[in-house]
């Protein structure tokens, strides 16, 4: 890959462990100012507690609201498309662009060089990371009840282990910024998203996630330890930096951007705004 903006100073935000809420009002938060500031952000993080996000136009009718509250289990909406995620064993990368930024001169293009800085941050852990080479038909994939699950099918540049899914990844391309943000699948627990759905019987549900775990892969298969938060961060953040030819600047959020996120929580909790 040859390097882009070679001079660009990204901004690095490593926020471990946060609720569903916190995470979506902050993907949002810095897409809004991105129009402002102007200066790329890759950011890190994890769920707590676990939590199941919908993509911006699914209906929350698939989803046991009752079951999950009584489970522990958090439901939050995306800003981003797509399908649901079960955000359980996993670490979550965001990327925030201004919009005349090279690398997102279009939907492809900011995909594409993404998936590059991402495979290869995995395979510096050890797994064996590519690339899906063709597109899914998606108007039939999502005539399935399967495709409740963004994992059930990999799209064009998704990165993929001998074409079981990896990593889900969502774009979505608004007038302040790019906001691009994916599930990098840790351990196999997202398979248990369809306990969490409605209509579907026990057979139901040991059927879908037999299929959906021939579909889908985790970093714990292809390693002998598990790495924790802080290597696989590490990995993504130095393989990122070279491929694409820029430099991280380590920038924890002040107090004034933690207000503005806590202010805008309350907008993407499905639990709290359904009570």
């Amino acid at each position: 890959m040859n390097a882009v903006l070679s001079d660009s100073l990204w901004r690095w935000l490593d926020n471990g462990s946060k609720d569903g809420a916190w995470n979506m009002a902050a993907d949002q938060f810095l897409t809004e100012r991105m129009a402002e500031i102007c200066q790329p952000v890759m950011r890190v993080y994890q769920w707590k507690p676990w939590c199941i996000s919908l993509g911006y136009h699914q209906d929350a009718e698939c989803i046991d609201l009752v079951r999950c509250r009584e489970s522990g289990v958090d439901v939050v909406r995306r800003q981003t498309g797509g399908r649901a995620v079960f955000h359980a064993e996993e670490m979550t990368y965001s990327v925030i662009l201004p919009r005349d930024h090279a690398i997102a001169a279009s939907a492809t293009e900011t995909y594409h060089r993404l998936s590059y800085g991402l495979a290869n941050g995995l395979r510096r852990l050890g797994v064996p990371a590519s690339f899906q080479k063709r597109s899914v038909n998606l108007k039939k994939h999502y005539s399935t009840k399967i495709s409740a699950s963004c994992f059930a099918a990999a799209s064009l540049h998704e990165i993929v282990i001998h074409g079981k899914k990896l990593v889900g990844s969502a774009q979505r391309r608004m007038p302040t910024g790019v906001l691009q943000h994916g599930s990098i699948l840790i351990g196999p627990a997202h398979q248990h998203l369809f306990c969490y759905m409605k209509g579907l019987s026990d057979n139901d549900v040991q059927n879908m996630r037999m299929e959906i775990s021939e579909k889908t892969t985790c970093i714990s298969e292809w390693v002998d330890s598990i790495p924790d938060h802080e290597t696989i961060a590490a990995a993504l953040k130095e393989e990122m930096a070279g491929i694409l030819g820029i430099r991280f600047e380590d920038k924890t959020m002040s107090s004034d951007e933690l207000y503005e996120i806590e202010k805008r929580q309350y907008r993407f909790s499905v639990l709290k705004n359904t009570e």
